[in-house]
């Protein structure tokens, strides 16, 4: 079963893959630990017969002689993981595809549970973040202050850090 982690930003879907993930190694034949990256396309060959003869076109007078590609559709990859077994005599790499998403991270904070204690003038808002989330907890303030929780001025608690709100 695929299992990947969305949290919802004020930016959008984020998808969070676990670094590591037990599956099946073809080599090993039997389901093993494998380290999780993200494929890379390499740096391209100055060698390969269409480099070569575009470049051989491109040489001497006559400005650009083929098409420059600039109706691009798409604006995003599709992602692609790249396991590694992590047995030290099998080693054995293999791609993975996932769909295409706009905010791709590896090995980011699972999603919390958020803890919120209404008290008249105060909301107190815990949540199990590091800092960077603090535009996540921003966004439910403001949408508690939308709702009428939250009065004119709130302080909100990320990890022992109070933070300011004003609306």
């Amino acid at each position: 079963v695929k299992r990947y982690f969305k949290m919802i930003t004020s930016a959008g879907i984020k998808v969070n893959v676990p670094k590591t993930r037990r599956t099946f190694c073809k080599k090993c034949k039997k389901h093993q630990p494998h380290k999780v990256t993200q494929y890379k396309k390499g740096k391209d060959s100055l060698y390969v017969q269409g480099k070569r003869r575009y470049d051989r076109k491109q040489s001497g007078y006559g400005g650009q002689s083929k098409p420059i590609f600039r109706k691009k559709a798409k604006t995003t990859k599709k992602i692609v993981l790249r396991l590694e077994c992590v047995e030290p005599n099998c080693r054995s790499k293999r791609m993975l595809a996932i769909k295409r998403c706009k905010h791709f991270e590896l090995g980011g904070d699972k999603k919390r549970k958020v803890r919120l204690t209404y008290v008249p003038g105060i909301v107190k808002i815990e949540v199990k973040y590091s800092l960077q989330h603090i535009l996540y907890i921003n966004f439910i303030s403001v949408v508690l202050f939308i709702v009428g929780l939250i009065s004119a001025k709130a302080t909100v608690w990320c990890q022992n850090h109070p933070t300011e709100i004003c609306h």
